[in-house]
């Protein structure tokens, strides 16, 4: 027996209606709270008095959003508490960004563990809406149209297992998009962000300095945590200064100084990496973790002169670390640096 298509369609029109039906009942049966319909709203956002920015932002988010979807504006009041047919966002102080979301006729509370889970509680809503965020940029947003919006009635509560979730956009072709990245990366419950220097750290750093106007405050209003850095602890002790100070650079495995991989840490090269760090991590106060990583090798690359060469790749990476350490300890107290454990990095004495 052979389908048409013309059955074809009509079956498949028929299995959506169905379908329809039985969402619309499941919704009714829940108790579904409607939001708006026929785009109007009797809703507004309420914020507790002396809101933070990330509130704010999940606030003005979820107000965007609805109006992209639907065409209603929800206002936005200050209140200690909330009244009738309220979309509640506020935050407790917990350690992970999780949320609880409680929905019922009179109040819809996000309430999150963290004032970031807050703003993850807002992206849960607009995701129960049918948002999706696909991908970096507005080409990769899906915003459904609809005139009627309804929110599941009940409590729902979602527990971060992780304090911390990054994501490095590595390549250098996406630095001219970080904004896009920033805001794609919230979105999909991610609070940290490693802005990855590649080629000349000078020139990373003076981009980086350049675009920090504008990518700054979307960090903070989503308070994403920026690390920063790359493989350039070497870069910190610059090579034009084998001329006059051969000393500072390690001795090869023949014997001979040379300038072409690590410097020696036995020498006076720590002293010319505490001094440039130090400059710049006085140039970024805005980075809460740095990275510097050592000439990225499976093996080799450190000094073999008479102080250094007992020690193992390890050990010679933990004194140049230690030294940058001791300065972000001074100029930074409250930031971190990380230490590279791989290779034969691994490899303690």
């Amino acid at each position: 027996m052979e389908i048409s298509k013309r059955e074809l369609a009509i079956a498949l029109i028929v299995l959506l209606g169905f379908t329809w039906a039985l969402s619309a009942q499941a919704e009714a049966r829940q108790g579904a709270i409607p939001l708006v319909r026929g785009g109007a709203s009797a809703w507004h956002v309420s914020l507790m008095p002396g809101y933070s920015k990330i509130e704010a932002l999940a606030a003005s988010e979820f107000v965007a959003y609805v109006q992209k979807i639907s065409g209603a504006h929800l206002d936005t009041v200050a209140e200690t508490q909330p009244s009738a047919c309220a979309v509640r966002f506020e935050s407790a102080s917990g350690k992970l960004d999780g949320f609880d979301i409680t929905a019922n006729q009179k109040v819809i509370r996000i309430q999150g563990h963290t004032s970031r889970g807050t703003l993850y509680g807002a992206y849960q809503l607009l995701e129960d809406m049918g948002c999706r965020w696909c991908g970096v940029g507005e080409l990769a947003e899906v915003v459904p149209i609809s005139k009627d919006i309804s929110l599941p009635a009940g409590k729902r509560v979602q527990r971060a297992s992780f304090p911390g979730r990054s994501v490095v956009p590595y390549y250098d072709m996406y630095h001219a998009n970080y904004a896009d990245w920033i805001k794609f990366l919230a979105r999909m419950r991610i609070n940290n962000i490693y802005a990855h220097a590649n080629g000349s750290l000078a020139d990373f750093t003076k981009r980086w300095k350049e675009a920090r106007v504008k990518l700054v405050p979307l960090l903070e209003e989503r308070g994403m945590v920026l690390e920063w850095g790359g493989h350039h602890l070497a870069a910190l002790v610059p090579r034009e200064l084998f001329r006059d100070h051969p000393e500072y650079f390690r001795v090869d495995e023949k014997g001979a100084r040379s300038s072409d991989l690590n410097f020696c840490p036995n020498s006076g090269a720590i002293g010319e990496l505490k001094q440039n760090v130090r400059s710049l991590f006085e140039q970024l106060p805005e980075v809460a973790n740095f990275n510097f990583y050592a000439d990225d090798l499976m093996e080799g690359g450190w000094c073999h002169c008479p102080k250094c060469k007992t020690l193992t790749t390890a050990d010679q990476n933990m004194i140049a670390m230690n030294a940058v350490a001791g300065v972000l300890a001074e100029v930074n107290p409250k930031a971190a640096v990380g230490l590279a454990a791989y290779h034969d990095y691994e490899q303690q004495s």
